[in-house]
């Protein structure tokens, strides 16, 4: 039975080849100076490039229609897992909430462990941090030079860590109770994926418009494009709630520290070398958006550079991943924030 979301793809790819070949074969006859042929060829290239990405982002939207969730099946053995939080500068308060999210998993708890990696240069919170973390038998890494960043910090704090699997939170992305268990659950199933995404939601996206206009962007990230990429074995890992193997990570010697977005360009390599990843939603955990301008014009100014160095430094890459439209798709992924002038 053909999906829904291959009929719209061909009919949308149908119309724009005969618009295009409408505005090549009639139009550009009737342009006779210079100046107009460069800027009509600068319009149609760019014309081109946004249909590109509006034929691929829509289909994303059709196929939440089709996708399927993953399977739990029981599991006869729980590996050790390492939850990772990096840290840098971040409120007490915010990271101890997160800290007993994860205290409570509903993952045995003799099979896993967290794990604090720590670049906090105030002394006062890195004091509070390391008493907090003690009290609690909760591991921590604290160092003072920020090499590599997030990145670093947690290629610096791997070695301490004891997990066969490595899950990622961010300090303020409390885990729900079943993340560990749901996550690791579909990982161990399949030897080939190399890690499982989940849905990151928020607890504050009725703060002002800013964190509204977020919550709108991860909707459509989370709630459509995961799902689609999830049914070619393609989901991104995104940075937090996320389990990966720690076989993975040292088959690549950790995480790269080449760019901004060490998830999107690990993602990337591990994809070029034959694994596949999985994406589970409803919820995995639930942050904070950035509730001023500032921070969400700095948020997107960090992905936007990431994305795009690892577009420019993973290209051969991208060109190995198998599959030719697997490939397509992470490299228009990677081109997201090179296509927006275009769009404009």
């Amino acid at each position: 039975m053909m999906r829904l979301s291959s009929v719209f793809f061909a009919v949308m790819s149908l119309l724009a080849a005969a618009y295009f070949a409408y505005q090549i074969i009639f139009i550009f006859p009737l342009v006779t100076s210079t100046v107009g042929l460069v800027f009509n060829v600068l319009l149609i290239g760019a014309e081109m490039l946004a249909a590109l990405f509006s034929i691929y982002l829509y289909h994303s939207v059709f196929c939440t229609l089709e996708w399927k969730k993953p399977v739990i099946v029981e599991m006869k053995k729980h590996p050790f897992v390492s939850i990772m939080m990096p840290v840098y500068n971040e409120d007490m308060k915010i990271v101890s909430q997160t800290l007993h999210a994860c205290k409570i998993q509903d993952y045995p708890k003799n099979r896993y462990e967290i794990v604090v990696a720590d670049d906090t240069q105030d002394e006062k919170k890195v004091k509070a941090l390391g008493s907090y973390c003690k009290k609690r038998g909760i591991k921590y890494i604290h160092r003072n030079e920020r090499k590599g960043y997030k990145a670093g910090a947690l290629n610096n704090a791997l070695p301490h860590a004891k997990g066969d699997a490595i899950a990622l939170l961010d300090a303020d992305d409390m885990p729900v109770t079943g993340f560990l268990s749901a996550t690791v659950n579909v990982l161990m199933q399949d030897e080939k994926t190399a890690f499982v995404q989940t849905r990151n939601a928020e607890r504050n996206d009725g703060t002002n418009l800013v964190t509204g206009i977020g919550r709108m962007m991860r909707d459509l990230f989370f709630g459509a494009i995961l799902k689609s990429k999830d049914m070619r074995n393609l989901a991104i890992f995104c940075g937090s709630g996320g389990v990966i193997r720690r076989s993975v990570l040292e088959e690549n010697n950790g995480w790269p520290e080449d760019t901004l977005t060490e998830d999107i360009d690990l993602s990337t390599i591990v994809f070029a070398k034959g694994y596949t990843s999985r994406y589970i939603n409803p919820v995995g955990c639930k942050g904070l958006l950035p509730a001023t301008f500032s921070g969400f014009s700095g948020q997107t100014y960090r992905w936007a550079h990431g994305t795009t160095k690892t577009l420019r430094l993973r290209f051969r890459a991208i060109m190995k991943i198998p599959g030719f439209w697997r490939k397509a798709e992470h490299f228009l992924s990677c081109s997201t924030y090179v296509l927006g002038p275009a769009i404009l």
